[in-house]
């Protein structure tokens, strides 16, 4: 029966060998009644393999040495540090104060739009006359006028930090999933509709400053304040999540 063929490919090297060498050979063929190119070929492959086992060996030094590790920490820092600069610098480059001035106040970057506490402290108390001073739940949230305080009303503050704060989804989201019962965004949770009801509030608080433009009229006020106490006031209670039965929960006017 034919031997069975060496499934790893084989060449054939005519060597020759020093004579020290040959001779170590020699005995090493006898006592193990190997041919000698038998020998030396074991003895290649062990180096070979002793070699690549020293490489491995050698990787795993240099991978556990104070030196590798710190350099390894040095760039984390510096791949931290490139991804916050981009985000700057996208930032920066996202509108110049110009073209910010030139878009619709509702469309606003977030925070140019909060960070504008004037306009926000000299319109947002006309909508809160407008909101009433009767209702449920006045009392968790009364101006120095009497008025509801429509903004402290459905977004309380937590803890130190109020709905004036780009920090103040991060908090929200943090109680929403443990707070279901007190919360007034029933369905889309606190964190989802703090940022839609403050650009739809925006927008509201836009109305009212264009109605009290020099060149605005007496019918045009009338008509944004009864626009502000009716349609919009249901489009405030859908982006909250409130169902029919719940419109009551909310101390504002309820049209028809």
């Amino acid at each position: 029966m034919s031997r069975p063929r060496n499934a790893v490919p084989m060449e054939r090297f005519n060597v020759s060998l020093a004579q020290p060498v040959a001779e170590q050979v020699r005995r090493i063929a006898q006592a193990q009644r190997r041919s000698g190119p038998a020998v030396i070929a074991s003895m290649v492959a062990s180096a070979g393999l002793a070699d690549v086992e020293d490489e491995a060996a050698e990787e795993a030094r240099a991978l556990a040495s104070p030196v590798y590790r710190r350099l390894l920490a040095e760039n984390e820092q510096l791949a931290a540090a490139l991804t916050e600069a981009s985000r700057q610098l996208a930032q920066q480059r996202r509108r110049t104060p110009a073209e910010v001035r030139e878009t619709p106040r509702w469309a606003w970057p977030l925070d140019c739009l909060l960070a504008d506490a004037e306009w926000w402290e000299r319109w947002l108390p006309k909508l809160n006359q407008l909101m009433g001073s009767d209702g449920p739940g006045l009392g968790r949230a009364p101006t120095r006028d009497g008025y509801v305080d429509l903004m402290e009303l459905v977004f309380p503050a937590i803890g130190v930090v109020t709905w004036r704060s780009l920090e103040y989804r991060a908090a929200a989201d943090a109680i929403d999933s443990t707070d279901q019962d007190s919360r007034v965004c029933a369905g889309p949770g606190t964190s989802r509709a703090w940022e839609p009801v403050i650009r739809h509030v925006v927008r509201a608080l836009a109305a009212l400053e264009s109605a009290e433009q020099p060149e605005a009229d007496p019918y045009h006020a009338m008509r944004v304040q009864t626009e502000l106490q009716g349609p919009w006031i249901g489009t405030l209670r859908n982006l909250l999540g409130r169902s029919p039965a719940e419109l009551r929960d909310l101390p504002f006017p309820i049209a028809g």
